[in-house]
C-alpha cells in the first residue's frame, strides 16, 4: 500500500519546505488539495502558478477596476490568499463537501511512489485519504507566526493529533532534522 505524507500546520509555517524535502529524500510525489484551485486561479488572473504563490504568501491585495465614462477608481476588494480559500469552499458548496479530497485520492491511485500531500486543512480530506492509503501525519508548528486568520481552512485541525510534530519555530529545519523526525 502506498505511504501519504500528510503536511498540517497553519498558513507560512514551512509546510511547503518540509514537502519539498520529503518528496526530494524519500522519492515521493507531491501534491496538494489546492493544486487545481490554484491552476484555475492562476490562469483566470494570467499568471504562473509560483507567481501566485508569491502573491498569496504577501497578501497582496486584489483590486477591481469601478470605472465609469467620467472617472477611474480602483478599489480594494480582496487578496489572493482570499480568493483561492473562497473558490475552495464555493466548490465544495456546489459539489460536496468531499469533492476535494476525492480528486487527491484518484490524482493518488495513478502515481507510482509514495505521496506527500502539503495542504491538509480539512478532517474530510483526513478521512477520505486515510479510507484508501497508509497515512501518515505531520504537523508543523511555528510560533513567530500571527494566528488572525479566521478562514476554516486556518482553523478546523488546530486539535487534529498528528503522527510527528516538527517544531519550525525561530529557524527552518534542516533536511536531516526532517528526516530524523519522519523516518526514525
Amino acid at each position: 500500500m502506498k505511504k501519504v505524507y500528510m503536511i498540517l500546520g497553519p498558513k507560512r509555517s514551512g509546510k511547503d519546505h518540509v514537502g519539498s524535502v520529503l518528496t526530494k529524500e524519500l522519492g515521493c510525489e507531491s501534491i496538494a488539495f489546492a493544486d487545481d484551485i490554484k491552476t484555475i486561479i492562476a490562469e483566470t488572473f494570467d499568471i504562473t502558478q509560483s507567481e501566485l504563490d508569491i502573491l498569496k504568501n504577501s497578501n497582496s491585495d486584489v483590486y477591481a477596476d469601478r470605472s465609469n465614462s467620467m472617472c477611474i477608481h480602483m478599489s480594494k476588494i480582496t487578496n489572493f490568499r482570499k480568493i483561492i480559500q473562497n473558490y475552495g469552499q464555493v466548490i465544495k458548496k456546489l459539489y460536496g463537501k468531499k469533492f476535494w479530497a476525492h480528486k487527491v485520492v484518484n490524482k493518488i491511485y495513478t502515481t507510482e511512489n509514495s505521496v506527500v500531500i502539503t495542504d491538509l486543512r480539512y478532517n474530510i480530506e483526513y478521512k477520505v485519504v486515510s479510507k484508501h492509503y497508509d497515512v501518515l501525519t505531520i504537523r508543523i508548528l511555528n510560533d513567530d507566526l500571527e494566528d488572525n486568520d479566521s478562514h476554516s481552512s486556518e482553523n478546523e485541525m488546530k486539535n487534529f493529533k498528528a503522527d510527528i510534530i516538527l517544531d519550525n519555530t525561530g529557524y527552518k529545519l534542516t533536511k536531516e532534522e526532517i528526516i530524523r523526525k519522519v523516518i526514525g
